[in-house]
Parts: structure tokens; C-alpha cells; sequence
């Protein structure tokens, strides 16, 4: 057996998430193999980089002989392959896991099977089928597979409206008071450890969360009732690793699951400066079959993801400097050279004596921030 320090971690996606699992267990002193299909993906430069597709069965198992373990950053993988993979070396999240992830359908009779409260639903292969299913409305369409990022998904009030031609979930809308987002960490030996419920603010045209505060301004009863229920969802499923449980509170009260993802989570960044441990080392640590640590402690702290702006092209970025100079900010750009409209390019956090201070100086500094494309010359 290996000891921590001569693994070699296999990642599939080298995105932002996977750029801030290495930062993040660097003093462990692992090696990092990344297949991603982008040249320029933002692990780039950071680890040793395969150029490749993480759906491809032919790739990710011709990967996998090179790695002492595996774990992801993107559910959309072959788990064909991770499941011949799972007989020889260790692959987190489990890829029977992965499969009930990638399908929205599956996960939904999931939460239906283990009496996890969610959202009534119907399956449907095609938008003409509204009709049938009237009583479902007003409704939320998803994708029941390849959504990501807020696409996937649209809101409909009637079934008149036009909606995903391809085979979906109709899920009866839920009177949102609060989205909330609990992150539980799941070691090899069934611990559970979970950060405080933090609240989302999602942009309802795209469906990104644009902003978050720690911790939330639920009150204690219903925090812990979210807290428990995600802890619930973690060991039903059996997770090794990150899982991020979002949640749906509304107006009586009542706290619905919306989704799950298997891996550390957007809504989690702000613990790499908020707690003692961060959901990254947190997730690597469970992969690699370490103690996962308990939180001794975490700080009110508010934090927004910088988005592309308008325009497509070479990154820019204009009013970095004022967040350079604030002492309670941190500042997370993802290397990505190029950038389009929403994409994700980096994140902000602010630490405070207090979430509302913290959203405050957030507020304040992101006003000024901006990212737009320059052509390529």
C-alpha cells in the first residue's frame, strides 16, 4: 500500500474545480494526472495534462492504468470504463453513484425510493406531452441529462409554452422562500462531516448562482433541519466524497431537495478562506482514503463567482486592483485565457465578523469588477 504522498490522483476535468483540489492538498505532496478535452482547461500548466474526452470508454480506461486513483470534477464521464476501473484501483465518487447523478430521472426516483422529500414529478420524452400532464403546472423542465450550469432548465407557467423537445422531467414548482446549499464530506468509513447551510442567490434567467452568504439567515431549527436531511441524502446514497445537497425552502417551511452533485461544489468555494478545512482538501482527503478532519472552526463569509461579460474573446479584466487592496477579500481567478458571456472565470470571497459585513465589502468590490472578451488577434 502506497503511502499518501506517493499517490498519483487521476482526475477527470481540468476545470476550475480541479484546479482548486490540487491548490488544495498540495501539502500532502500528491501527483495529479487531468484528462480534459480543452487545451486550454485551467489545470493546464498546474499538473501533468492528457488532452482527451472524460466520456470516451477508450480514454478514460487507457487513463486509469496510469493513476493510483480516481475522482471527478464533471459528472458527465464514462463510468463504463470507471466501472472496470473500480475492480483495480479506488474511483470516488462510486461510478453506480455517478449513473443516478448524470440522470435527472433516476435521481428523482431515487429521492422517491428512499423517502427524501423532492418536488413531484412526471417523466416525459417530448414537450408535446404538457398537455397530458397539466395538473404539473406551474412547472420546471430539466434535461434529464447534460444539463450543467444552469442549462438544461427552463420555468414554464402553462403548457401552452414551449419547452426541451428532448426526454426531460416535469417537476411541479415549488414556491421558493430560500435555496439553500448544504456540503456534506463522506469518508471511506461511512464519517460524515458537514458545513454550515449556506443561501443562494441564483440569477433566474440563467440559473447560476450569482452570490452566497455564510451563514444563512435561516433560523436555527430550520438550519439544523437542513443539515440533517443532508446528512440523511449522504448516507442513503453511500458517497465517498464531496456531495452537494441543494435545497429548497418554502414559504410554510418546508425544505425540498432540489438537486445533488457528487464533487465539491460552487456553492463551497468560500471555505477555502472561511474554514479550517475546505470542501477541496476535504474531498481529496476521502478519495485518497485519509481522515477527512472535522471543522473546528468557520468564519462568516459572503462570496459571488465573476462572470464573463458580454463580449467574447481574450480575457480582460478591469477593477482588480481595489480587491488586491481589501484586506478581508480573496480574490480566485481560473488561469481560463478566454472568455464569453456568463462563463465562469473566477470567484470572489470576503471573510467578516459577520455575513452581513461580509456581503457588504462583496457587494461593494464586485460592483467594480468586470471581464469582457478582447478579439484575437
Amino acid at each position: 500500500m502506497k503511502q499518501y504522498t506517493d499517490l498519483t490522483i487521476g482526475i477527470l476535468g481540468g476545470g476550475q474545480l480541479g484546479r482548486m483540489m490540487i491548490a488544495a492538498s498540495e501539502k500532502l505532496g500528491l501527483s495529479y494526472q487531468i484528462l480534459d478535452p480543452d487545451r486550454e482547461a485551467s489545470c493546464q500548466g498546474i499538473s501533468q495534462f492528457t488532452k482527451g474526452s472524460y466520456a470516451d470508454f477508450d480514454q478514460v480506461l487507457a487513463f486509469g492504468r496510469h493513476v493510483d486513483c480516481i475522482t471527478t470534477e464533471i459528472e458527465h464521464v464514462n463510468t463504463e470504463a470507471l466501472r472496470l476501473l473500480e475492480n483495480q484501483i479506488p474511483v470516488y465518487p462510486q461510478p453506480a453513484i455517478l449513473e443516478i447523478i448524470q440522470d435527472k430521472g433516476l435521481q428523482k426516483q431515487f429521492y422517491k425510493d428512499n423517502q427524501l422529500p423532492s418536488a413531484d414529478f412526471v417523466l416525459i420524452e417530448h414537450a408535446t406531452q404538457f398537455s397530458e400532464h397539466a395538473d404539473m403546472f406551474p412547472a420546471v423542465q430539466k434535461l434529464r441529462r447534460q444539463g450543467y450550469d444552469g442549462r438544461g432548465v427552463i420555468c414554464l407557467d402553462s403548457p401552452e409554452e414551449s419547452g426541451f423537445t428532448e426526454p426531460s422531467i416535469l417537476e411541479k414548482r415549488i414556491d421558493i422562500d430560500k435555496e439553500i446549499s448544504v456540503l456534506p464530506c463522506r469518508d471511506q468509513y461511512g464519517k460524515i462531516i458537514t458545513y454550515t447551510p449556506v443561501e443562494m442567490v441564483v440569477d433566474p434567467q440563467k440559473n447560476i448562482l450569482t452570490q452566497l452568504r455564510s451563514p444563512s439567515t435561516l433560523e436555527k431549527n430550520i438550519a439544523q433541519r437542513c443539515t440533517n436531511l443532508a446528512r440523511e441524502v449522504t448516507e442513503k446514497i453511500g458517497i465517498v466524497g464531496m456531495l452537494a445537497v441543494e435545497l429548497m425552502v418554502d414559504k410554510n417551511q418546508t425544505i425540498w431537495i432540489n438537486e445533488i452533485a457528487p464533487r465539491p461544489h460552487n456553492s463551497g468555494h468560500h471555505t477555502i478562506e472561511s474554514a479550517s478545512a475546505s470542501q477541496f482538501e476535504q474531498h481529496i482527503r476521502a478519495v485518497i482514503g485519509a481522515p477527512i478532519a472535522d471543522i473546528s472552526w468557520e468564519k462568516p463569509a459572503a462570496m459571488c463567482n465573476l462572470l464573463g461579460g458580454d463580449t467574447a474573446g481574450l480575457a480582460h479584466w478591469t477593477g482588480l486592483d481595489e480587491v488586491l487592496k481589501t484586506p478581508e477579500a480573496h480574490l480566485h481567478l481560473y488561469g481560463k485565457r478566454y472568455t464569453k458571456p456568463n462563463r465562469k472565470m473566477g470567484h470572489l470571497t470576503v471573510v467578516a465578523d459577520s455575513a452581513e459585513e461580509a456581503l457588504r465589502i462583496l457587494n461593494q468590490l464586485s460592483a467594480t469588477i468586470s471581464c469582457n472578451g478582447h478579439p484575437v488577434e
